[in-house]
């Protein structure tokens, strides 16, 4: 993990929240510029990291965001 926390490239958040699709945790990796503002519904496109060793973290990178809901 320490590892993949390093490939991070700068202006990027990570933070961890709920799937609600799947009801599971997940680690949401999104340029800054595109971060809701706090107690959103934030609906996203992106890609999940399925490389052996990261997969199991439930990473998921945003592409672009689709609906936000105050």
């Amino acid at each position: 993990m320490i590892d993949w926390a390093e490939e991070i490239e700068p202006r990027n958040s990570i933070f961890g929240t709920l799937d609600f699709k799947t009801m599971q945790g997940v680690l949401i990796v999104t340029p800054t510029d595109l971060l809701p503002d706090p107690h959103s519904l934030w609906q996203v496109c992106g890609d999940w990291d399925l490389r052996l060793g990261v997969g199991g973290y439930r990473v998921f990178y945003v592409r672009e965001q689709a609906v936000t809901s105050p």
